[in-house]
């Protein structure tokens, strides 16, 4: 699957009849979305309430006030964020937060859990370069994705930190650094 696939899944759900209708409980709601959850390799869906209290496919009830995928969808922005440690859980997950609109207004956030290994997945139909390898890293340099070593993504492996204490990892940190920074011609 791509990543357009799973924001096109969501923002389809977000905007069902079933999701969208807080006149509808909301266990019935997130229950509709479980099939889907399960069919798309999920960790799991649910639906975050205005005071962002979470309700998932698991069961999992939670406040996620600090989530950032959550705090850009109620923003209406479709948000990715992570790797981010799961408050519930306590693995690593990136989060997929869509807007869930009734009548223009904002009503619920769909917020889609994806594990590691799906945005590794997502990466490795990417081919670029002799190596065909791809690596995403975040605004501190902290691998996100790779399509060839999820281990990576697994142990939050950075090697801008890591060049500070051992030299075999100076060469890739300085192009990583260079990412961070955006220098031209990375």
């Amino acid at each position: 699957n791509s990543l357009n696939q799973y924001i096109t899944l969501a923002e389809t759900l977000a905007l069902s009849d079933v999701v969208s209708n807080p006149a509808l409980p909301i266990e019935e709601r997130v229950g509709y979305l479980k099939p889907y959850a399960d069919s798309q390799g999920y960790f799991a869906m649910a639906l975050v309430d205005l005071n962002k209290n979470l309700l998932s496919t698991k069961g999992i009830k939670t406040n996620v006030d600090n989530n950032t995928a959550v705090n850009g969808a109620l923003k209406g922005e479709i948000t990715i964020s992570g790797p981010d440690i799961n408050s519930a859980t306590k693995n690593i997950n990136f989060f997929l937060g869509v807007p869930v609109y009734q009548d223009g207004k904002i009503v619920n956030v769909l917020l889609s859990t994806m594990t590691d290994k799906q945005i590794s997945v997502i990466t490795e139909g990417i081919q670029f370069a002799d190596s065909g390898e791809i690596m995403v890293i975040n605004g501190q340099g902290t691998v996100v994705a790779s399509s060839k070593h999820p281990e990576y993504v697994a142990e939050l492996r950075n090697f801008i930190q890591l060049s500070q204490n051992d030299k075999q990892y100076q060469g890739i940190a300085s192009v990583h650094q260079a990412m961070v920074t955006m220098e031209p011609g990375v």
